[in-house]
């Protein structure tokens, strides 16, 4: 994408093909058509997980989100390497990565 001195507005330049760009853009509207369909996104009880040890301290960010029987958690990384870390979910079940929809095996450590 380019500023447009012109026009004074934003361009976006097909022939570059702007792949970050399309990257965030398909993040973002997965993100809001899971705010979309996913209630405990909207309403219910959140909670933040403060473990500056296990999470902030390695650039993590964790919060829960539950209405109805369901719970969500999100967990940010804003560090540049990918990292494992623990987490005990609240009640044992089938829990599914929702962004890309894989499966999550609650048992490993």
């Amino acid at each position: 994408m380019r500023i447009d001195d012109d026009r004074q507005g934003l361009v976006v330049d097909h022939d570059r093909g702007d792949a970050i760009g399309r990257g965030m853009l398909g993040l973002v509207r997965r993100c809001l058509e899971l705010r979309r369909s996913a209630t405990e996104f909207r309403t219910g009880s959140h909670y933040f997980y403060n473990d500056d040890a296990r999470y902030q301290s390695r650039g993590l960010l964790l919060f829960s989100r539950a209405e109805a029987g369901r719970f969500s958690l999100v967990a940010l990384n804003f560090s540049d390497v990918e990292q494992t870390v623990p987490f005990w979910f609240p009640e044992a079940g089938d829990y599914v990565e929702q962004l890309h929809g894989h499966p999550w095996d609650t048992r490993a450590g």
